[in-house]
């Protein structure tokens, strides 16, 4: 509960969940966990007055934990793998306890990987446009998961990012030998998982180049409680 004074007031809130990726970074200050970007505080479970500093309403550029090493933040990219939800309401307060219900919209989408003929090597995923994602590596072991990104962009316009970004597939042998099996533009879209699908060419093939692009809505929607 937080007392206001009265007047109307625009009430805008994200959330976060982990989601696919290692988590949003933090460092210990003052016993308690401290975010960085885009967050840039402490978060304590309490609310504060109006007078308390502003935490920027961004979903842009987020701080996540290295997974090689837990000490150390992966570099910023624009749009950060994270599952991140926005809801915005304008409130009268005039002076009588009222309990303010805002929708919260998912301003994530989903990309999977899909290979035939993938039993050996690992997949590369290169996400070219202005370095707005890191790059994703699976194994014929851990093929089949999904990964979520979040994008600010969701917020204030279609549920189509407008910038298109190329997706470059690439094959690394067993033996370390490089394969190019493709680059494709692709649109991704607010709560749609895109799935690229490639083949792996056999021992008296070419190389194939042209990832086929699948898009679905999620399996199933959930409701999420913050």
């Amino acid at each position: 509960m937080v007392d206001l004074p009265e007047g109307e007031y625009d009430i805008s809130v994200i959330a976060f969940k982990r989601g696919s990726g290692p988590g949003l970074y933090y460092e210990w200050k003052d016993g308690v966990p401290y975010y960085g970007e885009p967050i840039n505080s402490s978060l304590t479970n309490s609310m504060y007055g109006p007078n308390r500093i502003q935490m920027r309403d961004s979903l842009y550029s987020m701080q996540l934990f290295d997974p090689q090493d837990s000490t150390k933040s992966l570099p910023l990219k624009f749009i950060a793998e994270v599952d991140g939800y926005h809801g915005r309401k304008v409130v009268a307060v005039n002076g009588t306890p009222s309990v303010v219900t805002l929708e919260m919209k998912r301003m994530a989408f989903g990309v999977q990987l899909s290979a035939d003929n993938f039993t050996e090597g690992k997949l590369h995923a290169e996400f070219i446009g202005n370095g707005a994602m890191l790059p994703k590596t699976v194994t014929p072991e851990n093929m089949g998961g999904h990964f979520i990104y979040t994008l600010h962009s969701f917020i204030g316009q279609e549920d189509t990012y407008s910038r298109l970004l190329n997706v470059r597939i690439t094959w690394e042998k067993a033996d370390g030998t490089m394969v190019p099996l493709g680059e494709k533009p692709v649109y991704f879209k607010r709560n749609i998982l895109t799935t690229i699908h490639v083949t792996i060419p056999g021992p008296d093939e070419g190389t194939i180049l042209d990832p086929v692009i699948i898009e679905s809505e999620w399996v199933k929607i959930e409701t999420e409680e913050f």
